[in-house]
């Protein structure tokens, strides 16, 4: 009689990679929680902190499959108007997008020292104003507005397949200093940040 044999089964690729996406997750949600609210008023420690919320929602499009976008408007908090930033899902049953119900992805606000400018696609963007989706949503199918009859159109666009729509934002101080940054993104997904000022030629 034939001792059983007794296979070893290992992982496979797909695991591995699965389990790799989640740890850099993981890794960017650290980073995120660190500086959740973003209640500091340093140019620096925000403006990264923004880059890496941007790119854990791109990663979080590829992952879930999902097309996931962004939107910056200004509002009035505290007498003082600041700009905020919103993320948002396509729900592709209604071809509608909706608000991120990630609680890292939630509902943010700049501090009130840091002014943005934004080019998407090499084109000035106006922040706040009211636009038509150019991807996915059409007239005839969907309004594209919430429940308040503001219209839910993402200014920039993760998808899933793990492109961005190409943007460059400018952050700065209001304080004097002559220090920004940028942040950009290629077509392809990849999220930058440049520092301008006085070396930068």
């Amino acid at each position: 009689m034939k001792p059983a044999i007794r296979r070893v089964k290992g992982f496979t690729l797909i695991e591995l990679l699965a389990v790799l996406v989640i740890i850099g997750l993981a890794a960017s949600l650290t980073v995120i929680s660190l500086g959740r609210g973003f209640g500091s008023d340093n140019l620096d420690t925000f403006t990264k902190q923004f880059r890496n919320t941007l790119a854990f929602a791109a990663e979080e499009a590829v992952l879930f499959r999902h097309q996931a976008g962004v939107i910056f408007d200004l509002e009035n908090i505290d007498d003082e108007t600041r700009y905020t930033y919103q993320f948002v899902i396509l729900d592709e049953k209604v071809n509608r997008w909706a608000e991120s119900e990630d609680p890292d992805l939630k509902k943010g606000y700049f501090p009130p020292d840091i002014e943005l400018e934004i080019d998407v696609e090499g084109e000035e963007l106006t922040i706040g104003a009211q636009r038509e989706a150019k991807f996915f949503i059409s007239k005839k199918k969907s309004d594209g507005k919430d429940e308040e009859g503001k219209s839910l159109v993402p200014d920039v666009i993760f998808f899933s397949s793990g492109e961005t729509q190409s943007f460059v934002m400018t952050l700065r101080t209001t304080k004097g200093t002559q220090k920004e940054y940028k942040i950009s993104s290629s077509i392809l997904g990849q999220i930058t940040v440049k520092q301008l000022g006085d070396d930068d030629a």
